[in-house]
């Protein structure tokens, strides 16, 4: 009889996340924006490399090679960012000529051949979410409210420099896994199948691939607060609100309630979860 795996947020897959390449068809104005962005960021090495590193994950090719020019702290920065993509990463040769190789490991994709769009990368490892240009444009969209940078520095020490949109939470990750182990180990079929956490993180996450579309559009600009005892603001969040059809229909399979989909701007303290963050925390 083969031994229950149990289940903890820990033991979900995120040594090597899986990736899924979703193409987003822009308008003019975003298309701007976008260029604007990559010009933007491309003054520190690291959003240099990270945007190096994302481009190589929407392509067909499974090996990206450095030039052996590399510094011995660019080439850290580089092992850094292509472990939390859960890439294979190894430098050769000798000292003074080390060469850095990057290798896919894992990688689910399709293939698009579209104009006026950027590829926008639906991942999963502790959560499912979705990252990418698109994402990270929106998250930095002017407005109004001045968001203080320290707020955005906190955010950024939390979740590293790429914004997302989280589709399923880890906790979520967990229960699904959790309840398709009770649903087979209830199952009286005696040609039953006992799969890892691996496995069932990954039909889940084909589940996803499979059915979601690129419908999210942003709604405006959200905010949360936290009060203390006093009535004075202790803890505060900004957040885009995001609508997004198709993946509401995707959680629904799996009998999710519906979620409240942002992308995290920053946060005073730290982010405030169970609060509202649909159209009604909207103030811009």
């Amino acid at each position: 009889m083969a031994t229950q795996e149990k289940i903890t947020n820990e033991s979900i897959p995120i040594s090597n996340p899986l990736y899924f390449r979703i193409f987003r068809r822009c308008n003019e104005r975003e298309i701007e924006r976008i260029e604007e962005y990559t010009q933007l960021t491309k003054h520190t090495r690291e959003e240099l490399f990270r945007a190096q590193i994302l481009s190589f994950l929407a392509t067909e090719e499974t090996k990206l090679n450095f030039e052996a020019t590399l510094t011995a702290q660019d080439r850290r920065l580089v092992h850094m960012i292509a472990d939390s993509y859960g890439l294979a990463h190894s430098s050769t040769g000798p000292k003074s000529a080390r060469q850095l190789t990057l290798t896919k490991q894992n990688l689910n994709e399709i293939i698009i051949n579209e104009q006026n769009g950027v590829w926008e990368l639906l991942r999963v490892s502790k959560y499912i979410c979705l990252l990418g240009i698109a994402v990270n444009v929106t998250a930095l969209q002017p407005c109004q409210i001045n968001i203080p940078q320290s707020y955005i520095a906190n955010r950024i020490r939390r979740d590293g420099t790429e914004n997302h949109i989280t589709l399923i939470t880890s906790n979520e990750l967990t229960q699904l896994i959790q309840n398709f182990n009770n649903t087979n180990n209830n199952d009286n079929n005696s040609q039953r199948v006992t799969l890892s956490t691996t496995e069932i993180t990954n039909l889940i996450f084909d589940s996803f691939k499979n059915n979601i579309i690129d419908d999210w559009i942003d709604l405006g600009l959200g905010y949360a607060k936290t009060l203390n005892s006093k009535g004075e603001i202790e803890n505060e969040a900004f957040f885009r609100i995001i609508d997004w059809p198709s993946a509401q229909r995707c959680r629904e399979m799996f009998g999710l309630a519906l979620a409240q989909f942002h992308i995290t701007i920053g946060f005073k303290k730290f982010d405030i979860h169970n609060c509202d963050k649909t159209i009604n925390s909207k103030i811009e």
